[in-house]
């Protein structure tokens, strides 16, 4: 680059001979052609571009390269609206200026590339001190910021894998355990949310689980050794009961980026239905192996024709009989006789169609007497489907049936109880029909039996047809809960015609098999207390009606102290707008002869009546806007800010102010108050702007959702973050009011509009260093 810029034909430039430049100018090309850092010096009016072969690469291999002895905004025309400001701005304050993994696209190698850039910008002197030109020093960071966004990426796509996971993943840094990391499948083992896991030690929260866990995790930690555990089981204590659970478990050392041991990565599987699974087995297993014991001699087999052959120790044991005696079907001559007949042409129609045999009959046993059995069996089948042998049963159910004929004496008895219990009594199977119902329940619904309340029309001509779909609902949770349940109902006496209230609470009927049967409920008359309640309820309506016109009248009441309020402070202006014209008219006409003093008292009159106005009219406005039913139409912003800025022309003009706006959207409000509320901010922006500063005042926007978002910028004296909520309260003022005038009604007129709007709106900022407004509007309003 050295040789390419003696070369250059410098007579013909704005710079003129190389041998008449400034030895400021030298001095800097001495520096930038020699050094190994990438560099590039804009100089002179036109910003003529020097660089070093350092630089080179940056300008790729076709397109900008050579630039020497060129102009800044023939070079860079892609981004000269961003790089343009920049330089203009060092030359004019002298100040430098840095930018790190700045994005800005250059049209190189035949073509507009991504690039990002790392880079500063410094003021270059010339031999009187004047800043002649802009100093660049430069680095290319496009590889490490697409290898940032690359490593990003793929942290995010891990991220989403874990977080996807079936497998319970968590991550624990440090000494104290920390979760990194953690998984929705994770954190339903232990019973929580990541959120809640995030941040925190593992052991501060389920500290039940630090025997024998900590201990493991501390030996990977310390040893970088991977742990495997199998069918782990582990209990934690969450916000919903105690969670017992097995795992299988893998421990995993964390490595930092110097390749040192940082926390273990734990990976969980919940094998609990597995281990349960093989427990089942191997308890299915053992039951099986304790049923043959216990029914040792009572197991049998017959070949596929039905036919008992073979040895058959065990049914020889139970019955006496000989191989010779049982053999084919003469087993069935050890069945009671009056059983026998049944029970073989029960076998034989089982065995022609290959279906379960299930039968009960009586059995003389070896010492011969009779006693009852329950036989059930089934057929084992060949590959092909056909029946290899039968494999049989018989279960001695003499106690049980001896319980059976207790249990329908018990029912008798029941049902001798029921009919003459001082209630209703029912009971329903699992279709809701009835399948009992005591005397006192059938004598009230007009019905001899349960079956006359089926054929009758079951519970739909007996039930008040206004209840009847919440006594359905009510059985259709108890059942599919298989759980208790109450409802309210009214039943048609059948006496009197009329409908009475009663309350019904069923239970679960469970066979001693466990099988669910249906329920068993009662039903007590509640009509004098819900007589009494409807007398209790119209009570209320009428004190409530009662209410409601003692609200009437305070509304009315509270709009009339509002109407007061406003008339008052229209009657106050009157007299505050004759002190001040006649405040004025002495100063006008006598201001010259009165003695400085007096002139002093007088001014300080006139400042009093301006701010009396201007706080009687703050008031009008705050007391105004709560009652003012606001027409909402189609607003455009940006016509409000210019309107205001026309309005606050002279004040912008005093105090040399720059007032810059962004493309503003058009919204649903209304054109006064939103006028109102910009007008407020900037006029404050302007009154708070810091001694022999210009104020700058910058609005944008952005879109959120259905939301607009504006917010108002200033570089003024600003305020303590901690008075952030407090400024938008009435008569609030932080600042004395001989520096800033104002009545402190502002920025709450500012917050009663906002809401007005269904917005919401906040204020950042630090002392001296200007404040930020946020507002936040809705792009159409809501219709009530």
């Amino acid at each position: 680059m050295g040789h390419l810029t003696r070369a250059y034909d410098w007579e013909n430039s704005s710079l003129g001979a190389a041998d008449a430049w400034p030895q400021s100018l030298k001095t800097t090309l001495g520096i930038l052609l020699h050094s190994a850092f990438p560099m590039f010096l804009f100089w002179g009016k036109e910003l003529i571009c020097f660089y070093n072969d350092a630089y080179r690469p940056s300008l790729g291999d076709s397109g900008k390269h050579p630039a020497v002895g060129k102009r800044a905004k023939d070079v860079w025309p892609e981004i000269w609206d961003f790089i343009g400001p920049l330089i203009e701005q060092v030359l004019r304050t002298g100040e430098p200026v840095w930018f790190e993994d700045q994005f800005l696209p250059i049209y190189r190698n035949g073509k507009l590339e991504d690039v990002y850039w790392t880079f500063s910008y410094s003021p270059a002197y010339n031999d009187n001190g004047l800043v002649e030109g802009v100093f660049v020093t430069c680095t290319e960071s496009t590889e490490k910021v697409s290898y940032v966004k690359r490593l990003q990426e793929s942290n995010q796509r891990f991220q989403h894998l874990v977080a996807q996971a079936t497998m319970g993943t968590v991550v624990l840094i440090g000494d104290e355990l920390v979760v990194e990391l953690a998984n929705d499948a994770y954190a339903r083992l232990i019973g929580r949310k990541p959120s809640d896991l995030i941040g925190k030690r593992i052991f501060d929260i389920i500290p039940e689980s630090a025997e024998p866990f900590r201990e493991i995790i501390d030996n990977v930690r310390t040893t970088g050794n991977s742990r495997y555990l199998y069918e782990q089981p582990y209990t934690v204590n969450s916000p919903e009961g105690v969670i017992s659970r097995y795992l299988d478990l893998v421990y995993k050392p964390c490595l930092d980026q110097s390749n040192k041991i940082a926390g273990v990565m734990i990976l969980c599987q919940d094998v609990t239905e597995q281990v349960l699974a093989k427990r089942r087995i191997q308890e299915s297993e053992e039951r099986f192996e304790a049923a043959v014991e216990a029914v040792e001699g009572v197991v049998w087999t017959n070949n596929a024709e039905g036919k008992m052959v073979g040895d058959q120790p065990g049914w020889s044991a139970l019955t006496g009989q000989t191989r010779e005696e049982y053999e084919g079907y003469g087993w069935a001559k050890a069945v009671h006789p009056d059983d026998a007949k049944m029970s073989v042409e029960v076998w034989n129609e089982a065995v022609r169609e290959g279906k379960t045999y299930v039968f009960r009959h009586r059995l003389r046993i070896k010492d011969g007497r009779y006693r009852f059995f329950s036989i059930r069996a089934i057929p084992l089948k060949n590959n092909d489907g056909s029946i290899r042998e039968w494999v049989g049963v018989h279960t001695d159910i003499t106690e049980h049936h001896q319980a059976e004929e207790i249990l329908k004496e018990s029912e008798e008895r029941f049902r001798n109880l029921a009919n003459h219990a001082p209630m209703f009594i029912w009971m329903v199977d699992q279709n809701a029909v009835i399948t009992y119902a005591n005397r006192q329940l059938l004598n009230f619904i007009g019905v001899n039996s349960e079956a006359d309340v089926t054929t009758a029309g079951g519970w739909e001509k007996v039930t008040h047809p206004e209840d009847l779909q919440n006594v359905y609902n009510a059985f259709v949770e108890g059942l599919q809960a298989r759980r208790e349940y109450e409802v309210e109902a009214r039943l048609r006496n059948s006496q009197q015609g009329d409908y009475e209230w009663f309350l019904f609470k069923a239970a679960p009927r469970i066979l001693p098999n466990g099988d669910f049967a249906g329920f068993i409920g009662t039903a007590v008359s509640i009509h004098q207390q819900k007589i009494l309640l409807g007398e209790m309820e119209e009570h209320v309506r009428a004190r409530t009606r009662e209410l409601n016109l003692a609200n009437d009248a305070l509304l009315q009441s509270n709009n009339d102290l509002k109407q007061f309020a406003h008339v008052a402070s229209h009657d106050l202006k009157e007299p505050v707008r004759k002190i001040q014209t006649f405040s004025h008219r002495l100063n006008d006409e006598f201001g010259d002869i009165l003695v400085p003093k007096a002139q002093t008292y007088l001014q300080k009159i006139i400042r009093s009546a301006e701010r009396m106005n201007s706080m009687i009219d703050g008031v009008l406005r705050y007391s105004s806007l709560n009652a003012a039913e606001a027409e909402f139409d189609r607003v455009d912003l940006n016509v409000i800010i210019e309107n205001i800025i026309g309005d606050l022309e002279v004040l912008i003009s005093r105090k040399s102010a720059e007032l810059t706006k962004e493309d503003l959207p058009v919204i649903e409000g209304s054109e006064v108050l939103l006028y109102q509320l910009f007008y407020n901010l900037i006029n404050n922006s302007l009154k708070f702007s810091r001694e022999g500063i210009a104020p700058k005042i910058a609005i944008t926007s952005a879109d959120i959702g259905e939301e607009v978002e504006i917010r108002v910028q200033d570089n003024g004296i600003g305020f303590d973050r901690q008075y952030a909520d407090r400024i938008f309260e009435s008569f609030t003022r932080l600042n004395a009011k001989d520096q800033f005038e104002g009545t402190g009604l502002g920025l709450s007129l500012c917050r009663k509009i906002v809401q007005r709007h269904s917005g919401t709106i906040e204020a950042h900022s630090s002392a001296g260093a200007g404040a930020t407004f946020i507002i936040r509007l809705p792009r159409a309003q809501k219709t009530q």
